[in-house]
C-alpha cells in the first residue's frame, strides 16, 4: 500500500507542476516576482526540481489586542 502512495505522488498533473526554482541565486535577493508567479499558478504548485509542493498562499489575519 505504501508503494501505491509513493507512486501517486510522482503522477502530478502538469497543470500543478512547475520547473520554476525559487531558490536560485537570481531569485533569492528579490523573491517577490517569483512568489507572484507561483501564486498565479494556483494554491499548491509541484516544484519538479525539489519534488515538493510549494504553498504560495496564506491567509492574512489581523488581531486587535
Amino acid at each position: 500500500m505504501l508503494k501505491t502512495s509513493i507512486t501517486a505522488l510522482t503522477e502530478v498533473p502538469k497543470a500543478l507542476s512547475s520547473t520554476l526554482d525559487p531558490y536560485t541565486d537570481e531569485a533569492l535577493p528579490d523573491p517577490w516576482p517569483t512568489y507572484r508567479e507561483l501564486r498565479e499558478m494556483g494554491a499548491a504548485v509541484w516544484l519538479e526540481k525539489y519534488r515538493v509542493f510549494k504553498i504560495p498562499h496564506f491567509k492574512k489575519e489581523h488581531h486587535n489586542g
